[in-house]
């Protein structure tokens, strides 16, 4: 079998352990085939495709010694696929065969031939694959991040395909073209409204025609959008694939396999199935997508960020820390959320830039005078650090930024005064900015609604952190954006 290219058809569980065993007895795998294939894209850094695409079969059938495994468990649905391939014009591995490399793969007698069915798992059987999945991949995940940001930084002609531009997002994707250095950003498609940096609109036709395309889809579950991509052989990714990581760097297989039991600790602390089910798929979605019962854009309809009143009661008395108050737009949110009455917020920010914006923000409020603006960070310990921003566009501690800026502990900056509500989006400061809250914390139990996804750990050392500090907290997740930003821990 050693001459024959394979293609896998199932990148699931099984398809891995079938993947590993032709890798460890010198058997090409040309590719994956996946029914989820635009959620996974890339398995064991080998591509995923849709099965029996127009396209995939008229490339892959033109092979010789082409032959197709049928990673699937189940036999009478492994019967049907057989037909359909064969129907196709492919070689398909003979059943007898098949099941060889799968006792062989999964050991003898076999722990594993059934349908790993999505349906059929639970959340905490997700969770679990997905560990194992990204233990065993060497989190191949970061490496399918880091294909994507190579193809938008050297594609001839990039194109940002979004249905429509508001002006706060124009901003923002002003910022990020800057960052991250996308001077072949050449084009829009499917904008219905707005305008960003005077591009040309072009329809997927016209995209098709420019010399090496490629398409980033700034909104995640636009799932007609990719079709007519597909549909012209258009190359193309989500901004979630570009930002799958974050703050963090690589993680080895042996960090997963230590922080499995934290991670489903953390999961069952939360209250509410909504929490559960949307945990599960936010940790699917960033490490085995063919885990994930969603996509980012499908979690999203829960409330405003911070203030969900289907999670907290907010009276007219609240007593607010905004640690990364930004521009003022969490403040001007609150404000409405309340009704303009309260007793005090606190507003730390540390970037100058953000900062004067905070601060008139502030100053255009009816209660001004309850409202403190402070030009500083929060942190575990009194320190002077440097900042510069990132390539999503916030400001960050980094080692060589663009200014210097202080840090406190709210236990000291804010001592003897009443809190009954910490609102944290801090670039990845979460952790050590609740630890320099611990007296705060344990002595007020402050309602929280706490930012926990610039590092991928901070899904479950948030509330593992916040039950530590105070064991009467309920836990809830919710997230607020159609990629991987702004999940968003709440405790009350």
């Amino acid at each position: 079998m050693n001459d024959t290219a394979y293609i896998l058809w199932g990148a699931d569980y099984l398809g891995n352990k079938v993947y590993e065993y032709c890798a460890g007895n010198n058997m090409h795998v040309l590719c994956f085939w996946d029914k989820n294939a635009e959620n996974i894209k890339y398995c064991k850094g080998t591509p995923v495709y849709t099965p029996l695409a127009d396209k995939i079969v008229e490339r892959e059938r033109e092979r010789e010694n082409c032959t197709i495994i049928i990673c699937i468990g189940n036999n009478v649905l492994r019967a049907k696929l057989r037909v359909l391939a064969e129907k196709a014009g492919f070689n398909v591995l003979s059943d007898m065969l098949t099941l060889k490399i799968f006792r062989s793969a999964l050991g003898d007698p076999p722990v594993f031939i059934r349908s790993h069915s999505l349906a059929a798992m639970t959340n905490e059987e997700r969770l679990s694959a997905a560990f194992e999945y990204a233990a065993s991949s060497n989190y191949a995940m970061y490496d399918h991040e880091k294909y994507y940001r190579e193809r938008t930084r050297f594609a001839k002609n990039l194109v940002f395909a979004s249905r429509g531009f508001s002006p706060r997002s124009v901003d923002f994707f002003e910022n990020y073209v800057k960052n991250n250095g996308l001077v072949n950003l050449t084009a829009l498609c499917g904008t219905p409204k707005g305008s960003f940096l005077n591009l040309p609109e072009y329809s997927p036709e016209q995209v098709a025609e420019l010399d090496d395309p490629f398409v980033v889809l700034l909104n995640s579950n636009w799932k007609d959008m990719e079709e007519k991509l597909r549909q012209h052989g258009i190359p193309f990714c989500t901004l979630g694939d570009l930002e799958l990581s974050v703050f963090d760097h690589k993680l080895e297989g042996a960090w997963f396999k230590a922080q499995k039991e934290h991670m489903l600790r953390a999961y069952r602390l939360f209250e509410d199935e909504v929490s559960k089910n949307i945990f599960a798929d936010v940790v699917c979605n960033r490490i085995a997508p063919q885990y994930s019962t969603r996509r980012y854009g499908e979690l999203m309809p829960f409330g405003t960020s911070y203030w969900d009143r289907t999670i907290f009661d907010i009276g007219e008395h609240e007593c607010l820390v905004d640690a990364g108050a930004f521009d003022g737009d969490s403040l001007s949110s609150f404000l409405d959320a309340v009704d303009n009455q309260f007793d005090a917020v606190y507003a730390y920010e540390f970037d100058k830039e953000n900062f004067l914006k905070l601060k008139a923000c502030a100053e255009s409020t009816p209660n001004s005078d309850k409202i403190f603006v402070i030009p500083k960070g929060v942190s575990d310990k009194e320190e002077t650090v440097s900042v510069g921003g990132s390539s999503s566009g916030g400001t960050s501690i980094c080692k060589d930024g663009d200014q210097t800026v202080e840090l406190v502990p709210l236990d000291r900056d804010l001592e003897g005064k009443r809190i009954t509500f910490i609102k944290m989006d801090i670039e990845g400061s979460e952790m050590a900015a609740l630890r320099g809250s611990s007296t705060l914390i344990s002595t007020q139990k402050p309602k929280c609604a706490i930012s926990c996804y610039h590092h991928f750990s901070d899904l479950w050392n948030v509330p593992l952190l916040l039950k530590s500090l105070n064991k009467e907290y309920r836990f809830f997740l919710r997230h607020h954006s159609d990629c991987v930003w702004d999940t968003v821990c709440y405790a009350r």
